[in-house]
């Protein structure tokens, strides 16, 4: 599909930016690619192993589900919400100047690293603590679980992960000249923080102006960051000006990321992504349709449990194959997926 086929609902001159914007992700998900099919880290693997990584991959539909492994699927979700945040941007002013203008926010509810080996694997915990955080706040928000889900410390082990969210925010009630209103409003009560000394909750902004307002360009990534397909390493680290983090592709070890694809595989899409208040269920709804148009299903699957024991009977054999002691990820969990209804 070329460039100009993945942004048709958009004039152009927000369609450029949405391309710019998506280049990121498709980098992400080219490199990832890349990591996972490398025929030398592929030998090392059975022929029934190696079947299950291409199935697992490769098939959007999966137990009428459409599980994260999928590269179709997270690629269809990141195009849609870029492509989301820039329709509602422009339809309603407020998004994108003045005292509902969009910003970006995180919510690590997961206070610092954790262990995916162990059983309380957050990734429900951080889509309940985000909703319990914004519940009572006059916000509209979209926010999805973070697609970039490891972010190791400095010589940590893939097997240690960093969960969190991200969402494009508005706030509807005046900001009465105070930077960090919403933060305070959704910042926890006792404002607990994450081992490396980091807020749970961080707001930036981009912008200049009186009201401040977002660029074409700021919109659009806004979006991306959101849907946040990248790749790489991102290693956080404490320095005299606070705490900073360097980025780096090569540090991307292939069994960091057939953890990642293995997270993936117990987590469906539709259920990677929640909003709150009017104009966030509206960005939701209008991504979901569009996820769905790029996948060409024609309608959401119907909702089925995906088969766990069997998926992670799969993953065990995969780790047993390279042989470095890592277990199969408990699905039991992770309880981000498609059981029960949306």
């Amino acid at each position: 599909m070329s460039q100009n086929q993945l942004f048709p609902n958009l004039p152009r001159r927000w369609r450029r930016v949405a391309e710019q914007a998506w280049t990121k992700g498709e980098d992400a998900l080219g490199y990832f690619e890349a990591k996972i099919s490398n025929p030398e880290n592929l030998t090392q693997l059975s022929s029934k192993s190696q079947q299950f990584l291409q199935k697992v991959r490769e098939r959007a539909r999966t137990d009428n589900t459409l599980p994260l492994s999928a590269k179709e699927v997270r690629a269809a979700s990141g195009q849609a919400l870029i492509e989301s945040v820039i329709i509602h941007a422009r339809e309603d002013d407020r998004l994108i100047s003045g005292r509902s203008r969009l910003k970006l926010l995180s919510i690590k509810p997961d206070v610092g690293l954790v262990n995916i080996d162990g059983r309380a694997y957050p990734a429900e915990l951080t889509k309940r603590t985000s909703r319990s955080y914004i519940s009572n706040t006059d916000v509209d928000a979209v926010m999805m679980l973070d697609l970039a889900l490891f972010t190791p410390g400095r010589g940590q082990a893939e097997h240690l992960a960093h969960v969190h969210c991200h969402g494009a925010v508005a706030q509807l009630s005046a900001m009465n000249g105070r930077a960090g209103s919403i933060r305070k409003q959704v910042s926890p009560k006792r404002k607990p923080v994450n081992g490396l000394g980091d807020d749970v909750v961080t707001v930036s902004h981009k912008g200049t102006g009186n009201p401040p307002t977002l660029t074409d360009e700021d919109v659009a990534g806004l979006g991306w960051y959101v849907s946040k397909l990248t790749c790489g390493a991102s290693t956080m680290y404490l320095s005299k000006k606070g705490q900073k983090s360097e980025k780096s592709h090569t540090d991307w070890s292939f069994i960091g990321a057939l953890r990642q694809l293995e997270f993936w595989s117990y987590v469906d899409v539709l259920n990677a992504c929640w909003a709150h208040g009017e104009v966030g269920r509206s960005i939701r709804t209008y991504w979901r349709k569009s996820l769905i148009e790029r996948l060409d299903l024609g309608q959401i699957p119907k909702r089925r449990e995906i088969d766990f024991e069997k998926r992670q009977h799969q993953w065990a054999r995969v780790w047993a194959d390279l042989g470095n002691g890592f277990p199969a990820i408990d699905p039991n969990s992770i309880t981000a997926t498609s059981r029960g209804k949306l």
